[in-house]
Order: structure tokens, then C-alpha cells, then sequence
């Protein structure tokens, strides 16, 4: 069964410069919140992360698709 292709990690993040100065302060919310809510809590959801970036879940998923695609970029 071939590999399934990455989708997320920090090589496949948008680049910065390309946001808007919102988005980029909504990404960095985003990582942060992630990674300090998922070290306490691996099992948090996606609405817990959104909600502890300050954030609407649908402003997650459009920084990152999948769960898969976040915890990616927080590794």
C-alpha cells in the first residue's frame, strides 16, 4: 500500500509573507494554542483548539483542513 502524501508540518504552511496581517496573527494564535492545549490534553478537539486561540472553529479548518494537517505543524 503506497505511503499517503503529507499534508501539513511547518514545510507545508503557507507562506507568511503571502498573509494578510490578520492571518498571519491568527496562525500564530492558532500553533500556539495547539501546542499548549495538545501537550495538556492530546485528545482536546479541534473547537477546544479554536475556542483557546480565541478563534471560530471554521478560521481553524481554513488554516488547517484536517486535525491531521495541525498536529503536523506543531511537530
Amino acid at each position: 500500500m503506497p505511503e499517503r502524501p503529507r499534508t501539513g508540518g511547518p514545510e507545508m504552511l503557507p507562506s507568511v509573507r503571502g498573509l494578510r496581517a490578520g492571518a498571519r496573527r491568527n496562525l500564530q494564535a492558532i500553533l500556539e494554542a495547539a501546542a499548549h492545549l495538545l501537550a495538556d490534553d492530546p485528545d482536546a478537539s479541534m473547537q477546544e483548539v479554536a475556542a483557546a486561540a480565541g478563534l471560530h472553529r471554521a478560521t481553524l479548518y481554513r488554516h488547517f483542513p484536517t486535525r491531521e494537517d495541525l498536529m503536523l505543524a506543531i511537530h
